[in-house]
């Protein structure tokens, strides 16, 4: 550990550090911190054995941490056991029935932040995060967060998934950009359920171009359950609206579960087009939707679907499953399978539908030439296109 600059003032009641460096056992530059900064009332910590932070400053730091194997220790778990062989030290230091020494923090930033982990077993692989500001600010009762600046970047080292494939989405796990700021609030009060309200959350993954305009709910959280709502979500022109969202959260003995009211929005297909499906880049008819969500561990259920265009021309009533939800391990196939109890498409919508996509003038001469549409059944995509 190095040090540029070292800066304590009893009297004005602060500390700082400018210029630490912490490298690894390896040898290696782990931590890099311009400057690391906290206020303190002295007179707090010493009649009532309690630290009261304020005005705690992080600017400036990056960050290299690796594994060589997945299997090895990661370059900084050698700070954690120091940590915890303190840990266990205290609990068998003469002065444990004293009461404990607590800690408080008032506020605190962050700016300037990068921070870089890496599977060296993967060469060319890495997830980075970056920070351009953060705040937190603490009373008796509450807790608000704001975020600016937010980037998380993944890089698989793989050509990305729609690579000379020009039907498929932009939208790639192995290759995600994205920048997001937050504001979040959090209540807490003694023998209180946590409340958590997200006031504000804007996303984007500039590599795939899936967009969030803004995002709003209220939480509870109690006891393994979270109740979620109030929630309104915006992606470009699509907009969502849930009243509630019941979470059973995961531990030892279950997987996560949920179970959402109604989702009702107005959605225009072609949002998704760049990041999902490309076939939809002129679809521009405004539709209805209203579809109640569930699920638990990798399986997901859509129950009660409806759709309609605005005049009601056209309607497809429905309910769906997709399972497994996350990684398809070797040997496994996803299932995305909908079955459609009703739907039905009247004269001038089907054809205003068939505009949208690349469709021969012969196949549009026999739409034209039909009649009303109807049709139930079931829609299963194939393995191949999933």
């Amino acid at each position: 550990i190095t040090l540029d600059e070292v800066d304590v003032s009893v009297i004005n009641g602060h500390v700082g550090l400018y210029g630490l460096t912490i490298n690894d056992l390896a040898g290696e530059k782990m931590l890099d911190v311009d400057t690391l900064y906290a206020g303190f009332d002295l007179w707090k910590a010493l009649t009532q054995r309690k630290a009261e932070l304020e005005n705690i400053k992080l600017i400036g730091a990056t960050a290299s941490l690796y594994k060589n194997r997945p299997d090895s220790a990661a370059n900084y778990q050698f700070l954690l056991d120091a940590v915890k062989k303190d840990e266990a030290q205290d609990d068998t230091d003469s002065t444990k029935h004293e009461p404990a020494f607590q800690f408080d923090i008032k506020d605190a930033q962050a700016s300037n932040l990068d921070i870089t982990w890496q599977d060296r077993s993967k060469p060319g692989t890495y997830t980075k995060v970056k920070l351009d500001n953060a705040k937190c600010d603490r009373s008796s009762d509450e807790t608000r967060i704001r975020v600016n600046g937010l980037t998380l970047v993944t890089e698989n080292n793989k050509p990305r998934k729609n690579e000379g494939k020009p039907n498929r989405g932009a939208f790639d796990a192995g290759h995600l950009d994205i920048l997001a700021d937050a504001d979040v609030v959090m209540h807490h009060k003694k023998d209180h359920p946590t409340e958590i309200e997200l006031k504000e959350l804007q996303a984007e993954d500039r590599g795939s171009g899936l967009k969030l305009n803004s995002m709003h709910c209220n939480a509870v959280i109690d006891k393994g359950h979270a109740t979620v709502r109030d929630i309104e979500i915006v992606s470009r022109s699509t907009t969502l609206s849930i009243d509630s969202v019941n979470f059973t959260l995961p531990d030892s003995t279950h997987t996560l579960a949920y179970q959402s009211s109604t989702v009702k929005g107005n959605v225009l297909l072609a949002d998704i087009s760049q990041p999902f499906a490309p076939v939809l880049k002129k679809f521009k008819m405004p539709l209805n939707l209203s579809v109640k969500v569930s699920g638990e561990g990798q399986t997901m259920r859509f129950g009660d679907i409806v759709v309609t265009n605005p005049d009601k021309r056209l309607c497809v009533k429905a309910n769906g499953i997709i399972t497994p939800l996350g990684h398809v391990k070797e040997g496994q196939q996803r299932t995305i399978h909908f079955n459609i109890t009703s739907m039905y498409a009247r004269k001038g919508v089907k054809e205003q539908i068939l505009a949208y996509f690349p469709v021969k003038e012969s196949m549009m001469g026999l739409i034209k030439s039909t009649g009303d549409i109807s049709y139930h059944g079931t829609l299963t995509v194939p393995k191949k296109h999933v």
